[in-house]
């Protein structure tokens, strides 16, 4: 990539992100914890979030789950969150999302949303998979943005020419599964893989006055919306608990 195709990826690039996002993304809409909570069963649950930032979907899922770990690799995004008054079940700390500080299977869901859009090397991404495979008893969640968006990937680009947080990568949905099934069978474990539909703002925008019955809504009606009109690609791996 050139200077002007650069990804953010320091330290430092992150930290002055999120000095100036962090308020706006905390008070924004938890669409995806909605959607994980409408589509999962997250009552009584240890939830891992990577790349967690503002926290504004894990400090939703504290409410339905036992515990919640945000960790970000900008000590600033941990600093504002852990003094953002996070409820009592919701700690944050820094990591790093290749060698994470926890036991083996410490979580039952582990997930992050926009962290592997910042890797353009697959190789990087086996091992990050890798990694939050370890950490996880159940279910792994890797959410991109959907390369089969024309749209959404135009107005991307056009995006970056000023704004860096819009260089990032998109997923063909056919492209993720195969490293999943890849990265799983490397490791030899028992384990389903399959790729989820996630999101689209027009539909979000007209179910979310519904309360839970519209985030209960948009989780079904998701699967049925061909793959133009979706945002997200989700990897879903669910290892077999032991």
């Amino acid at each position: 990539m050139n200077s002007s195709d650069e990804i953010l990826r320091s330290e430092d690039d992150w930290n002055n992100q999120w000095t100036k996002w962090f308020t706006r993304y905390s008070k924004g809409n938890p669409r995806l914890g909605k959607w994980l909570s409408s589509l999962y069963s997250l009552s009584g649950a240890t939830i891992l979030e990577i790349g967690a930032g503002s926290g504004r979907e894990s400090r939703f899922l504290a409410a339905i789950a036992k515990s919640v770990t945000c960790v970000d690799f900008a000590p600033e995004a941990v600093n504002l969150l852990s003094n953002s008054n996070p409820p009592p079940n919701m700690k944050a700390l820094v990591a790093d999302a290749a060698k994470l500080p926890f036991p083996e299977r410490a979580f039952d869901v582990s997930f992050h949303k926009g962290v592997w859009v910042l890797f353009p090397e697959d190789h990087k991404l086996e091992l990050l998979l890798k990694e939050q495979l370890r950490v996880t008893n159940g279910t792994v969640l890797a959410i991109v943005q959907n390369a089969r968006n024309s749209k959404q990937v135009r107005e991307a680009r056009i995006k970056s020419t000023s704004d860096p947080l819009f260089r990032i990568r998109f997923f063909d949905p056919a492209e993720l599964k195969a490293l999943g099934s890849r990265v799983v069978d490397e490791l030899g474990i028992a384990a389903s893989v399959r790729v989820l539909k996630y999101g689209n703002p027009s539909m979000s925008k007209l179910l979310t006055p519904l309360g839970a019955v519209g985030d209960w809504i948009a989780a079904k009606v998701y699967r049925f919306l061909p793959w133009t009109y979706v945002e997200c690609a989700v990897l879903e791996i669910v290892q077999k608990r032991i």
